[in-house]
């Protein structure tokens, strides 16, 4: 963790550290921080931005960080997942290797937000991909995947939906959303992530099934 925190934060030089200035408020908006993106049942605390933890592939030859900051001139939050080759890291910090390793940026999401832009960020599809709940310049939180060998991210869920939690088996995705109403409650949405059907799952029992063909 404090070699990958070492490799996102660059440590300054001597002449930059000479040229000393006051910390100002804008500094402590706009600073870059690791943030935790765990998954929390209790939604009162997802304004809060505990310390972030590696969030370990599988295969154990990656892992992941994400960082935050905010944006003055735009008003927003920055969320970015980067991505680790442990053993790379390993060789570094063990002197088996002099050159640098640098994290990969596999996404950055920014939206006007109280809470994270990029939260409950999971491994799926063994180690070959990242999903996330992610707000990209929208108050709606969707859900994402990202594929870590080509960099392509997919929106699974429609931009007008706020995903509050997700699971994924196989091709099966199951998420919740948050709808706007008079009592705010919950419909579940059961998707088939294939090339052939999807099908939804509202809360009022109705299954719709959806073909490429429209059938």
């Amino acid at each position: 963790m404090m070699v990958g925190a070492a490799l996102l934060f660059n440590v300054p030089s001597r002449a930059e550290a000479d040229n000393k200035r006051s910390f100002t408020i804008k500094d402590s908006i706009e600073i870059s921080y690791i943030i935790s993106v765990a998954r929390r049942t209790d939604i009162s605390l997802q304004t809060e931005h505990p310390i972030g933890i590696p969030v370990k592939s599988a295969d154990g030859k990656y892992f992941l960080l994400v960082t935050q900051r905010g944006v003055l001139p735009n008003n927003t939050l920055e969320g970015t997942i980067w991505l680790f080759n442990r053993q790379a890291i390993w060789d570094y910090a063990s002197g088996r290797n002099t050159t640098k390793p640098l994290p990969r940026k596999l996404v950055t999401m920014a939206a006007t937000s109280n809470t994270p832009v990029i939260y409950d960020v999971r491994w799926v599809d063994g180690s070959k991909k990242v999903a996330f709940l992610g707000k990209n310049g929208t108050p709606y939180q969707r859900l994402f995947v990202v594929d870590i060998e080509t960099g392509s991210t997919e929106a699974v869920t429609k931009k007008d939906l706020y995903v509050t939690a997700y699971d994924m088996s196989g091709d099966t995705i199951v998420y919740t959303v948050l709808s706007q109403g008079l009592g705010f409650h919950f419909d579940t949405d059961l998707v088939v992530v294939s090339r052939l059907s999807m099908r939804l799952l509202n809360s009022g029992s109705n299954i719709n099934h959806y073909t490429k063909n429209g059938d």
